[in-house]
């Protein structure tokens, strides 16, 4: 799947349950976020006893469709940030390392996941102006990881079809001005955020 391939999904679906009320109110918004992402990630995943950095700035956003009161539709983007690891010991298993000629006894790299999600929103009111939603959807992974060690340098990737899901708070400031706070999380990637936003509703 392709980014490509969501926002036809997404922008399709939105026209077709948009049609009925267009008319009547425009309930299309658009969504900012930013925050901490977070990796769940050893230094065995990695098969070395590196020391890794799993939190990096985590950033993302959205245009949906507020179906009704309860459920909205979301195509969007999301940036997990980065893990960086660093190895403190000497490898001469890399390509280009050998006895005569090792790599430095520092290793360092980062791996990161950037997804292009299509999601559904399910929301309930605890008052006037705050509620709590749930999300669920599939997301398009792209992951990807690289290491240096000298001069020495590595890098791979691959992209994953995933389910994406995660819980949240919404505040509304008015009718087209709302902040939010959620956490989410990629399923297959073991990647999550925590993540502060803005809702412009137009």
């Amino acid at each position: 799947m392709t980014l490509r391939f969501f926002a036809a999904a997404g922008f399709a679906a939105i026209s077709l349950m948009a049609a009925p009320v267009f008319a009547q109110e425009s309930r299309f918004y658009i969504s900012g976020m930013i925050g901490q992402g977070d990796y769940k990630l050893t230094g065995e995943d990695l098969g070395l006893s590196a020391s890794i950095d799993k939190r990096d700035t985590a950033f993302g956003f959205a245009f949906g469709y507020q179906v009704s009161n309860q459920l909205a539709v979301e195509i969007g983007y999301a940036d997990f940030g980065k893990a960086k690891f660093t190895e403190q010991r000497r490898v001469n298993s890399l390509p280009g390392c050998t006895i005569s000629n090792p790599c430095p006894p520092l290793i360092t790299g980062d791996g990161s996941a950037k997804a292009a999600h299509l999601s559904a929103l399910l929301s309930a009111p605890l008052g006037d102006a705050i509620s709590i939603y749930g999300r669920l959807g599939v997301a398009d992974t792209d992951r990807s990881v690289s290491a240096s060690a000298g001069n020495v340098s590595l890098r791979d990737g691959d992209k994953k079809t995933e389910l994406l899901y995660g819980i949240g708070a919404a505040y509304q400031f008015n009718r087209n001005i709302a902040a939010t706070l959620e956490w989410r999380k990629l399923n297959d990637t073991e990647a999550s955020a925590a993540l502060i936003g803005v809702r412009l509703n137009f």
